[in-house]
This record gives structure tokens, sequence and C-alpha cells, in this order.
């Protein structure tokens, strides 16, 4: 799979599922359940296709939504809105130390 077919299938479903923004491991695995005909497989022949690399690479798919939340505001889950709230808190912190 190419970069840009991560990136569009990792944007749709950060469209179409907000509760896939705050969590990489469930992006991943609806990635992965779009990949892997697992109806069809034991647990055994899903987890050699994973080690095979027959799926996106996790990596990928978590450097794409990170890039994706950067520049573009409505692929944003409520974890990153915590963690841009606590940067500005801890920055003011250091400032004033």
């Amino acid at each position: 799979m190419n970069l840009r077919n991560t990136k569009e299938k990792v944007y749709k479903l950060l469209m179409a599922y907000p509760e896939l923004r705050d969590s990489d491991f469930r992006l991943i695995v609806q990635i992965w359940r779009d990949e892997i005909p697992y109806e069809d497989m034991s647990g055994e022949d899903v987890l050699r296709a994973i080690a095979m690399g027959q799926v996106t690479n996790p990596e990928n798919i978590r450097r794409t939504r990170q890039k994706l939340n950067e520049y573009d505001v409505k692929t944003r889950g409520e974890s990153y809105k915590r963690r841009q709230l606590k940067e500005t808190v801890i920055r003011g912190e250091i400032i004033n130390l």
C-alpha cells in the first residue's frame, strides 16, 4: 500500500468515525479489517498476514494520523485538544521559573 492511499484511508476513517481520532490502536485495527478477509481466516492466519506485511504498516498509519492532525483541525480528537492545553500550561510554568 502506498502512502497516498494510506493518507486517504486514514482521513476518510477519521472523518467518518470520530472515536478513531483518539485511538491509534482502533484506527489501525479498522484499516486492517478492511485489508484482511478475517472472516474466512483463523486467528493464526490473521497474525501471519500481519507478520508477512500484508497489511499497512501500523507506524505509517500512526504517522499519517499525526500529520493530518497537524494540518487539519477536523481530524483532531479530544486527546489532541487536552495535550495542547496541557502544553500551554507547562510552557507557562517553565517561563515563570
